[in-house]
């Protein structure tokens, strides 16, 4: 395979070696912060951008003298993607934000750092603080404290040349990554519809923030180092196991009741990363957050450091779509065969590929669900890319699941139907199988009472397989589909960070080997695979069956959805965005909601007579908006 090859400098030859700079030295897995030299300054982030808006505009990104080892038709595939990222950042977000100037910042005390001036003021006091009350810990016997030396800072202020850095660093891993999906595409590896597939199927702008778009350049997000005991380092890296273990350490207990104190505010998924609040941070967006496809999941385990947003108001965020004009052009946005191009992932791509936050992105609208508990996420890496581990080649997922039960209905079943755009028509005969999955899921997810709330459930999941993921080659059935919706119903977890927070367990039922980079064995927990072994007869409320049987030989409406394909809960996430167990009011919920689907870039259905959102609230993907409200059915045998 012909690719560039991207210069690195050896850590001995770089400013700042040393332990800290050790830490953090095992790319691209792990956050790099230092800075790459160059022969001359990168461009600034307004040149590219007028480069990239110009028609026929020369070379992006790089200038005369630097270093390269690609090959021409490299380079400029960088440059065109480099200026694709730019024209979408400003696009979403206005122009890149400015970096501070040397009077704006000061020098984190302790440190060779600078954060914007209050800031790193700040920051000193909170590291002074911390190494105190670490002494006095270590004095204590505190074990996990004696383990650590010194608490000081990985990365405080970057500007956008630090920035541009960091994305021609990861850009070169990315190339490699995206060879093969490239290749096949009109025009080549580097057509323009390679250059399309890097922004809007492999995401860059979901990875990495362009430059000019990183809460860093603010210069009030800092990145906090445990400087350990060789035989026990702790990793500022974003792998599953490494977050976890980050959040088991003394300091990190020490933040969560101290920080704040300081003026700091953390950020849930980065457990090194917060962000001065106090005096007010500048209004200065990193890009928008691409979420993947179909879900309202908090992204876990991405590879790339993330960082969380400044804004306080949800519509300044973007994402959640196939890219720049996503859903306006539906005959486009279809495939040949009636779903949507982008639906389909790589072979082995990791799910946490597609749905990673950019550098200086972060989305506060996911739910703060506990590790390990988001069905949500869950449906996103099952069905936009699992794990390599749990493709193909685990059995288990392939399992055929016919039921023996002499009580499961035999039929005849209702067929599913979505008239798609360009007069193409997606057909699915339901067997017994889906009958006896879909109660189950009915009764796991909506409680399974023949009512309204869980009608529009089922709904949502039979529109979601007829308009989107029946393309998928993991989801041949509506069974194998519901299966990987649900964490209870997968024979195997799909999520690594799942199985990490119940290894320990004594109900976690290890199935063979690991999460693919991780030591974190494969595996379910005993109690849903006895859920999982309940035979029909067994399905609880008996309306659970009645609904599901229903709903799947044509004989339930639908409720009022139209082509909804999300739900939410987005009272809890009410809840727990306002760290509260009180119930919100009608307009607290309504002004959520609202915000949510603007964050989304979804529609929310709005107040449909004799259905109780609350519970659960139904959305439309734009990509959906334009189809006629009858374009999925369910035809009776």
């Amino acid at each position: 395979m012909n690719h560039a090859s991207w210069e690195s400098v050896p850590l001995s030859d770089r400013p700042g070696s040393g332990p800290a700079a050790a830490a953090l030295d095992e790319p691209p897995t792990e956050i790099g912060h230092w800075s790459y030299p160059v022969v001359s300054p990168l461009r600034a982030p307004h040149e590219i951008l007028a480069l990239a808006e110009s028609s026929g505009a020369g070379p992006v990104g790089l200038r005369t003298g630097e270093t390269w080892t690609g090959t021409p038709p490299q380079e400029d595939f960088l440059r065109r993607v480099l200026a694709a990222h730019m024209a979408r950042s400003r696009s979403r977000k206005g122009r890149p934000g400015r970096d501070l100037e040397p009077g704006e910042r000061a020098v984190i005390p302790g440190t060779n750092l600078d954060m914007r001036a209050d800031a790193a003021a700040a920051a000193g006091r909170l590291l002074a603080a911390a190494n105190q009350a670490l002494a006095a810990a270590r004095g204590r016997g505190d074990e996990d404290a004696r383990r650590t030396r010194r608490i000081t800072v990985a990365s405080g202020y970057r500007g956008s040349e630090h920035q541009e850095r960091l994305w021609r660093t990861y850009f070169g891993r990315y190339y490699e990554e995206t060879a093969a999906a490239r290749s096949g595409l009109p025009g080549g590896p580097h057509g323009e519809a390679a250059v399309r597939h890097m922004i809007e199927v492999f995401r860059i702008p979901s990875r990495i923030a362009a430059p000019g778009y990183s809460n860093h350049q603010n210069g009030i997000a800092i990145d906090l180092l445990q400087e350990r005991d060789p035989a026990d380092p702790i990793r500022n890296s974003t792998r599953p196991e490494a977050v976890q273990r980050w959040r088991r350490t003394w300091f990190f207990q020490w933040l969560q009741a101290n920080a704040g104190s300081y003026g700091f505010a953390p950020y849930e998924r980065e457990p090194w990363h917060w962000e001065y609040r106090s005096g007010g941070a500048p209004r200065r967006e990193a890009e928008a957050v691409e979420h993947d496809r179909w879900t309202f999941a908090e992204p876990t385990g991405w590879e790339e450091s993330a960082e969380p947003s400044e804004a306080a108001e949800p519509e300044e965020y973007e994402g959640y779509g196939y890219g720049e004009g996503a859903g306006e052009d539906l005959d486009a946005r279809w495939g040949p065969e009636g779903t949507p191009e982008a639906a389909e992932p790589e072979e082995g791509q990791e799910p946490t590929e597609w749905q990673e936050e950019a550098e200086g992105e972060e989305d506060q609208w996911a739910a703060e669900a506990a590790p390990g508990e988001d069905p949500y996420l869950e449906w996103e890496q099952t069905v936009w890319g699992q794990p390599e581990s749990v493709r193909t080649e685990d059995p288990q997922w392939h399992l055929t699941t016919e039921q023996t039960d002499t009580n499961l209905p035999t039929g005849p079943f209702g067929s599913l139907v979505a008239d798609l755009p360009g007069g193409r028509r997606f057909s699915y005969t339901f067997t017994r199988d889906d009958v006896f999955w879909a109660a189950k899921l009915v009764s796991l997810e909506a409680g399974g009472t023949d009512d309204a709330e869980n009608a529009a459930v089922i709904w949502a999941m039979l529109n979601r397989y007829a308009l989107f993921a029946h393309k998928d080659r993991e989801y041949p059935t509506f069974t194998s589909f519901i299966r990987a919706y649900s964490t209870t119903l997968q024979p195997v977890l799909r999520n690594p960070k799942s199985a990490e927070a119940h290894m320990h367990d004594r109900d976690f039922v290890p199935t063979g080997g690991h999460y693919k980079g991780t030591t974190v064995p494969r595996g379910q927990l005993g109690r849903h695979l006895k859920t999982q072994a309940v035979p029909w007869s067994g399905i609880k409320p008996e309306s659970a069956k009645r609904l599901a049987l229903r709903a799947l030989t044509g004989g339930l409406p639908n409720p009022g959805i139209g082509n909804a394909t999300e739900f939410a809960s987005t009272r809890i996430f009410w809840q727990r965005r306002n760290h509260t167990k009180a119930e919100p009011t009608r307009d607290q919920w309504l002004d959520y909601t609202k915000a949510f689907a603007r964050h989304r870039k979804l529609r929310w259905i709005g107040d449909r007579p004799g259905l109780d959102q609350r519970a659960n609230a139904f959305f439309v993907h734009r990509a959906a908006e334009k189809l006629p409200p009858d374009a999925v059915r369910v035809l009776v045998p």
